[in-house]
């Protein structure tokens, strides 16, 4: 029950940014080249190129 209550990403104050979820790196310190994750049911689309 206690594991059930503590903050899924714990922050060590109200305004930290928190690590970044693939590198790890921390996000107070500036941003990391990390891609912004994508929402996996727009993946079939990445492939197609439209004529305008």
């Amino acid at each position: 029950a206690v594991i059930l209550s503590m903050p899924f990403s714990p922050l060590c104050r109200p305004g930290c940014l928190g690590l970044c979820e693939r590198c790890g790196g921390d996000r107070n310190l500036g941003e990391c080249s990390c891609p912004e994750p994508t929402d996996p049911r727009w993946g079939p689309l990445q492939g197609l190129a439209f004529d305008l």
